[in-house]
């Protein structure tokens, strides 16, 4: 079907880009004098109107940063584009090169200091320090001050041009330890009012993308209006983390944001072997609120974690912090995957959205009361007039009598090869729950 779809941009002559051996300057884009940057070739891709064909060398040496990935709002496709992952992992980047050297400030002596030509910090992620049961690593809290930073070990502030962080451990920053993401910018971004069709695609099973950082999103498809005929959002082995940020206000620190958000999308969305962790809200989230689209999802082997992360030193919280929720008419199959730890609902399906969920695993919500929300833990959520029927799922409730399934206001779900559900579910008077 992809192939189908994409024969105009997949038979165009490539054009290929190697940080490491490529010169936007100098480069013509072809295998052999390639472009430096993403967004050199997506510029040549949209003068030439035609649909195009991206081939991206990646590796371990090749880290496209702040104007070398997607980075955003700064260039965006406006023909169909497949941009294809060759040579490993393509990683496009909004970290931000601190410099903290290996002394600590003599002033505050837990502290080490970087000059930062910024005060807009998203996040700073703490490599060493692992989530329980994940590869990613812990938030830092941000504190107002440098004493106060100084006191509390795992926490980091800006002052002025200078950014304090005083590690968990105790050891010095450096890349391989300490990411610092920037604020006030996306990673990856579709036009708003020119949606066409998209394809992430990666050359091998071994080949694929890693989105780090966005606060305002990894992944960010929000449209104004109709295309002429519908389009497709493809995105195969594509990893995407640490979007958005842990803090509600906007004072130095960008906004909290989805790790991957899709709204208006006239057409299909389909994601292959694709993650979302450590997301400042939701892990995936589709609307449909632009009239006359019609939006069709499928997610095939796909996984979502730490969607929300709570964060003591912000004034507020974002409350129901799903790992994977659907809204208004959205019609959504997953196959397989799983989806896990979120600050809200790990599934959530509200408004008549629809949904065919067949053999994915859902698990160990926290429910977001810590966040001044109403919601306890729960696996799966249906509101209003949802509808979803499910086969072969699996539910890993977080325990503590909480229900696995809520089942509100009018909402219907339909249920096959399932345990007996017992007291795992919460049916609300209007609500309906069968087997099919």
């Amino acid at each position: 079907m992809l192939a189908t779809h994409f024969a105009a941009a997949l038979s165009a002559a490539p054009i290929y880009v190697d940080k490491s051996n490529g010169n936007d300057t100098t480069g013509n884009g072809s295998s052999g004098n390639k472009y430096a940057t993403y967004i050199k070739a997506q510029q040549v891709a949209n003068a030439a109107g035609v649909p195009a064909h991206i081939i991206i060398t990646g590796g371990s040496t090749r880290e496209y940063q702040l104007g070398e990935g997607f980075f955003g709002s700064s260039i965006q496709p406006t023909v169909m584009t497949v941009v294809t992952a060759t040579n490993g992992i393509v990683r496009s980047t909004t970290r931000y090169s601190a410099a903290f050297g290996g002394s600590k400030d003599a002033t505050f002596t837990n502290t080490y200091v970087a000059a930062i030509n910024t005060t807009q910090i998203a996040r700073l992620i703490m490599l060493r320090k692992l989530k329980e049961g994940s590869d990613e690593g812990e938030d830092a809290i941000r504190v107002a001050d440098a004493a106060t930073c100084n006191a509390t070990p795992g926490s980091y502030c800006v002052v002025g041009t200078s950014l304090y962080y005083n590690p968990w451990d105790g050891i010095a920053p450096v890349t391989a330890n300490t990411a610092v993401f920037q604020a006030g910018t996306g990673n990856f971004r579709t036009a708003s009012a020119t949606p066409v069709s998209v394809w992430l695609r990666a050359e091998t099973d071994r080949d694929g993308w890693l989105l780090e950082g966005g606060s305002t999103g990894a992944f960010r498809s929000v449209h104004s209006t109709l295309p002429a005929q519908q389009i497709i959002l493809a995105l195969d082995n594509v990893r995407m983390r640490y979007a958005g940020t842990r803090h509600a206000s906007n004072v130095n620190q960008g906004v909290q944001s989805r790790q991957v958000e899709v709204d208006g999308l006239h057409g299909l969305l389909i994601a292959r072997n694709c993650h979302t962790g450590s997301s400042g809200d939701d892990g995936w989230n589709i609307h449909r609120t632009l009239n006359g689209a019609t939006t069709y999802v499928m997610l095939i082997n796909c996984t979502g974690e730490r969607s929300g992360i709570p964060d003591p030193s912000a004034a507020s919280m974002i409350q129901s912090c799903n790992v994977l929720t659907i809204h208004e008419d959205v019609l959504l199959i997953v196959v397989g995957g799983s989806f896990e730890r979120s600050y809200g609902r790990t599934f959530y399906a509200v408004g008549p959205s629809k949904a065919w969920l067949v053999g994915p695993a859902f698990g160990k919500s926290f429910g977001d009361r810590m966040a001044g929300g109403s919601f306890d833990p729960c696996e799966l959520g249906l509101g209003s007039t949802a509808e979803v029927w499910i086969d072969r799922v699996e539910l890993r409730p977080v325990g503590g009598g909480f229900p696995a399934i809520a089942v509100d206001d009018t909402a219907k779900l339909h249920v096959r090869n399932a345990l007996p559900l017992g007291n795992k579910i919460s049916v609300a008077p209007g609500a309906t729950v069968d087997s099919y």
